[in-house]
């Protein structure tokens, strides 16, 4: 089981947590929701109820973002749509780790097993078969500590990319005015 395992190991996702769908449609997001609702795509919605109060981290099962490309990771009370997966109740793994793990590994394996007739989707049989490398829970915060520290560094960059890009449109405009 994988609450006790000593040494890394990997599992089976089955073992680690369960997958269900959200049930609501993309059409009942209110702009001014009191509760994030996760769809199909990258963008956050927001909603005025919740299904999920919780750890999850979530995938679409098809969409506009491509299947195995688009992740989230959130803490606390939440709606999502009906083609939307929904990891929770997480059993010998962190959730954050999962959502690394599963937004790094998952999107060759879904184009492997996908059901594609006119776009990619994924299914709950490959969701559960799906497997993790799961290591040591301590092993596991190490990890995820040096990838948030990764990622904020990146995050960095590109805000003071976006900002020089910025600067030079206005030296720009400034310019041809001139």
């Amino acid at each position: 089981m994988p609450g006790g395992q000593r040494t890394g190991e990997w599992f089976r996702r089955r073992y680690l947590c369960t997958v269900i769908t959200g049930s609501e449609d993309s059409g009942n997001a209110t702009e001014d929701g009191d509760y994030p609702f996760y769809v199909r795509g990258r963008e956050v919605l927001r909603i005025d109820h919740y299904s999920f109060d919780g750890e999850a981290v979530m995938t679409p099962g098809d969409g506009q973002g491509g299947t195995g490309k688009v992740f989230h990771y959130f803490k606390g009370r939440f709606e999502a749509h009906q083609r939307v997966y929904v990891f929770k109740d997480f059993v010998g793994v962190s959730g954050w780790y999962f959502y690394y793990f599963l937004s790094t590994f998952l999107r060759p394996v879904a184009l492997a097993g996908s059901n594609t007739v006119t776009m990619e989707s994924l299914r709950r049989p490959l969701l559960a078969d799906f497997k993790v490398a799961v290591p040591p829970m301590d092993e596991q915060r190490r990890i995820t500590a040096y990838l948030d520290g990764q990622t904020a560094k990146i995050d960095t960059l590109i805000a003071e990319t976006e900002r020089f890009i910025e600067l030079a449109h206005e030296r720009r405009s400034a310019l041809m005015g001139l």
